[in-house]
């Protein structure tokens, strides 16, 4: 339909409107090369524009291509020359002319294929590793070496793909770039060979993420949203009445621990005050009194022989112990390897970090003593 120019006519007593054609708008079209062509890096493309008159000059503009020569009248046909060091990928192109100086019509654009002729002989994926928030972005980029040692950016080339192993967790476009959805960790693999590990952080951490506590003891922890900053919380028991909570995250045992608490694990769970589908949980394990023991119990030595000394222990967080003579008459080593000496004994090392002293029994002379 013809555009209109509506004009108002005044006659004395009357008002009339009528309707004049417009001037139509020039146009421009690419007819060849037509869309998707596939080029080869340093290929000149001949371009042929169709015009519906009324303009000068005209030519065509590639991306990252350049400018074609300007014509000023039809046949409107170009040659661009594809700049040799271009990198694989997709590319635009459009036709421009000039009505009049400043007022410009461009073509609709059309997008042509560049890529080499060879394969690279192997592909790299930088980085190697990525580690996103939710929400967060992560770029990837793939550089291919050929047989005569030249690469190439080759993250966006048709020929690249992506595919990300678990979308519910990170998800991959066509271009490499990465978005993480949900924590836990993933792998994108790259035409179909390279992979590249995802991790995702949860959007709320909580330290320490294990404790294992005696009747009564406390412990304090600490949530942090993905950024590090400090979270408003809500905080649960699971079982419910294992112990107490504080409003600021204070655990402590009960006390006693009954056999069937020590158990069963304490889930202590932070929820977030302003979201309650953001939460970190951490686990505490009630341990019942410490028992130890000692074997042998009893031994007979002679002069310079020795003897190997073992401490079962039970419901032990730390399994090192402190090893001690009474009377001072042998060596014991940090191992448990009590020596009888003639003239006098001496104090062994001990283990640094134990916290427990063990009794055993001797003979020296005919007597008895214990160690």
């Amino acid at each position: 339909m013809a555009l209109l120019r509506r004009l108002l006519i005044f006659v004395p007593g009357l008002m009339f409107a009528c309707y004049a054609p417009l001037d139509a708008q020039p146009t421009l079209q690419i007819t060849s090369p037509v869309n998707g062509a596939v080029f080869s890096p340093g290929q000149t493309i001949q371009v042929s524009v169709s015009s519906s008159g009324g303009l000068s000059p005209v030519f065509v503009v590639g991306q990252n291509i350049g400018f074609s020569t300007a014509l000023s009248a039809p046949p409107y046909n170009f040659s661009l020359q594809i700049p040799t060091n271009i990198d694989p990928n997709q590319y635009t192109i459009r036709a421009v002319g000039m009505i009049t100086p400043g007022n410009l019509v461009k073509s609709p654009r059309i997008t042509i294929v560049v890529q080499r002729p060879d394969s690279p002989v192997s592909l790299r994926v930088e980085p190697s590793v990525l580690k996103l928030n939710i929400g967060a972005n992560g770029y990837l980029r793939v550089v291919g070496t050929y047989g005569d040692g030249s690469t190439a950016d080759l993250t966006q080339a048709p020929s690249t793909s992506y595919v990300s192993n678990s979308p519910a967790i990170a998800t991959v476009n066509n271009w490499g770039m990465v978005t993480a959805v949900s924590s836990g960790s993933t792998t994108i693999v790259v035409n179909g060979t390279e992979q590249v590990p995802v991790t995702v952080a949860p959007a709320m951490r909580i330290a320490p993420v294990q404790k294992a506590l005696y009747a009564g003891q406390s412990q304090k922890f600490y949530p942090r949203l993905a950024d590090s900053s400090v979270a408003n919380v809500t905080w649960s028991l699971n079982p419910p009445g294992v112990g107490s909570i504080s409003s600021s995250g204070v655990y402590t045992a009960p006390s006693p621990i009954t056999a069937a608490q020590s158990s069963t694990l304490v889930l202590v769970t932070a929820t977030y005050t302003q979201n309650n589908t953001i939460s970190a949980t951490a686990t505490v394990t009630l341990l019942q009194p410490v028992s130890i023991g000692i074997a042998p119990s009893i031994v007979m030595l002679l002069p310079s022989q020795s003897a190997q000394f073992s401490a079962p222990l039970s419901n032990a967080v730390n399994l090192r112990v402190n090893w001690s003579l009474a009377p001072n008459v042998w060596q014991i080593s940090i191992f448990g390897q009590g020596g009888w000496e003639d003239g006098g004994g001496r104090h062994g090392d001990s283990s640094a970090g134990g916290d427990c002293q063990r009794d055993c029994s001797g003979f020296r002379h005919g007597l008895q003593w214990s160690v």
